[in-house]
C-alpha cells in the first residue's frame, strides 16, 4: 500500500496535479506528546513510537481474530454421546422397542485369562494376523504395530481398548492399525475354536 501511495504521490509531481495524498496528511496532525504537535506530510512523518504501537495493535487483534476462528470451528463440532449401560456379566442386553427377542452382543470382560505368557499372547496374535496378509508392506506394517505394543507392554486386553491412533501416531498404517485393535475378539474366537 505505502508502494502505491509513493507511485501514486510521483504520478502526480509528474502530471503537475495536487498530490490528494499530501492533502490527506496536511489535514491529519498529530497532536499528542509522541508528535510534539508537528504536522504530518507523508507516512514517514510517523514517530516510530506511534508507529510501533500501531502495529503491536494490528498484531493483536490478528491473533485475537485467529484465535476466535479456532474456537468457532471447534465450538461448530455436534457433541457426542455415548450412554452405556451397566448389566451382570454374561447377560445379554435386551432392548424392549426391538421386540422382546431382540438382543445385542454382551459385554465382553476387561480381560479375558489366555494361557501363556503375555507377550507370547501378542506375539501369537500378531501372527495370526501376518497369515492373513501377503503382501511385504502389511506385513511391515503388522510388525510394526506387533513392536508398539509390545514395546508399551500391551497384553491382548489392553490391545482391544486402544486406539488405533497410537499406532497411526508411530508409523503405522491406519488399516492395519484399525484391524490390530479391532481383531482381538475375532481371533480368540478362531484361537478357542482351533481355526487359529
Amino acid at each position: 500500500m505505502l508502494c502505491e501511495h509513493d507511485n501514486q504521490i510521483d504520478a502526480k509531481d509528474c502530471s503537475g496535479q495536487p498530490s490528494v495524498w499530501r492533502d490527506v496528511y496536511r489535514k491529519m496532525g498529530c497532536l499528542g506528546l509522541s508528535c510534539q504537535n508537528e504536522v504530518l506530510d507523508a507516512h514517514d512523518d510517523i514517530p516510530d513510537d506511534l508507529r510501533n504501537q500501531l502495529d503491536a495493535e494490528e498484531r493483536q487483534q490478528l491473533s485475537k481474530q485467529k484465535f476466535l476462528n479456532n474456537v468457532s470451528t471447534v465450538s461448530m463440532r455436534p457433541p457426542t454421546n455415548f450412554n452405556v449401560l451397566p448389566t451382570q456379566s454374561g447377560q445379554p442386553l435386551k432392548s424392549s422397542s426391538w421386540g422382546a427377542d431382540a438382543t445385542l452382543r454382551t459385554i465382553q470382560p476387561d480381560y479375558v485369562d489366555i494361557p501363556g505368557y503375555r507377550e507370547a499372547v501378542v506375539e501369537e496374535y500378531a501372527n495370526w494376523h501376518l497369515s492373513r496378509v501377503s503382501s511385504e508392506n502389511y506385513k511391515e506394517n503388522i510388525k510394526q504395530a506387533r513392536d508398539i505394543a509390545l514395546d508399551n507392554r500391551f497384553d491382548i486386553g489392553n490391545i482391544s481398548r486402544l486406539d488405533p491412533k497410537l499406532f497411526v501416531e508411530q508409523g503405522v498404517k491406519i488399516g492395519v492399525a484399525r484391524r490390530f485393535v479391532s481383531d482381538t475378539e475375532l481371533w480368540r474366537d478362531e484361537r478357542d475354536s482351533g481355526s487359529a
